[in-house]
Parts: structure tokens; C-alpha cells; sequence
């Protein structure tokens, strides 16, 4: 199960050979794209978000710093709740991402703002305001003190 999913997640995520880094950037790139221009729609990337994540802890600058960029365009089109889509198997997608997508982002935050790498944790900080906007009152408060706990 979740061993297999890091292996799958390990593998996706090149490292090393500047090929890899301009792959890596076009993936970063790409991925935020297919949600933005609608390809791919905002209650259907959730699972974007893990692969951004990785992307978002690599060594090579420009690659975070795409990957940030992705997932800051991509959390705001997460916001589904009174969107209307059609078919019923689109509205069980619209209603599975309405009740996971808060869990989700703010396990993505933890986990990033708790990464061994540094590289991960500025990353943390650079799509904490993004994830912050998307929750309200009582849960974005506790988002900011899981962060500032896990910059210490």
C-alpha cells in the first residue's frame, strides 16, 4: 500500500543530471497547466498535489520554485463547493474533494514545513499563504502554528 506509493512517488522524481532538472521543470510546469486550462478540472487534482510536493523539495531552484507556483494556481482551484458539474460519477469527484481537500492540504503543509531538507520547508513557506486562504477561522490558525512549530 503506502510503501509501494512511495516507491511510485520516489521513482516519478528524478535526481541528479541537468536533463533531469529540465524534465523536472517542464513537469512542474505542465502539471499546473493541465488544471489551470481546465484539462484537467480543480476537483480532479488532487492527486497533482503529492507529485508538486515532491517537485517542490528538489535541489534545483527553478524547479521548486515552479513546482510553488503550480501548486499555489492549482490549491485555489480546489475550492468546489458550490460548483456544478455533470454526470454523477463528477459530482462523486466534486464531493470527495470537497470533504479530503482541506485534510490533505494541511497534511501536505505538515509535512513539507517537517521535511528533513531545508529545500522542502522553504517551499512550506512559499505556499503557506495559498493553503492559509483556503481554510477558514479556527483550522487556519491551527496551520499557522503547525508551521511555525515545524520551522523550529
Amino acid at each position: 500500500g503506502e510503501l509501494a506509493a512511495e516507491k511510485s512517488n520516489a521513482a516519478a522524481v528524478p535526481t541528479g543530471s541537468e536533463e533531469d532538472d529540465e524534465i523536472l521543470l517542464i513537469l512542474a510546469e505542465q502539471l499546473g497547466q493541465m488544471v489551470i486550462s481546465g484539462l484537467v478540472p480543480g476537483y480532479r487534482a488532487l492527486t497533482i498535489l503529492p507529485i508538486l510536493e515532491k517537485l517542490a523539495g528538489v535541489e534545483e531552484t527553478v524547479v521548486r520554485d515552479k513546482a510553488v507556483e503550480s501548486m499555489n494556481s492549482v490549491i485555489p482551484l480546489l475550492m468546489v463547493k458550490g460548483q456544478s458539474v455533470k454526470g454523477k460519477e463528477e459530482e462523486e469527484a466534486r464531493q470527495i474533494c470537497v470533504r479530503s481537500a482541506p485534510g490533505l492540504l494541511l497534511a501536505l503543509v505538515k509535512q513539507m514545513a517537517g521535511a528533513d531538507w531545508f529545500t522542502a520547508k522553504i517551499s512550506s513557506c512559499a505556499v503557506l499563504p495559498c493553503v492559509y486562504q483556503f481554510f477558514n477561522g479556527l483550522k487556519g490558525t491551527a496551520l499557522v502554528s503547525t508551521s511555525e512549530n515545524g520551522m523550529g
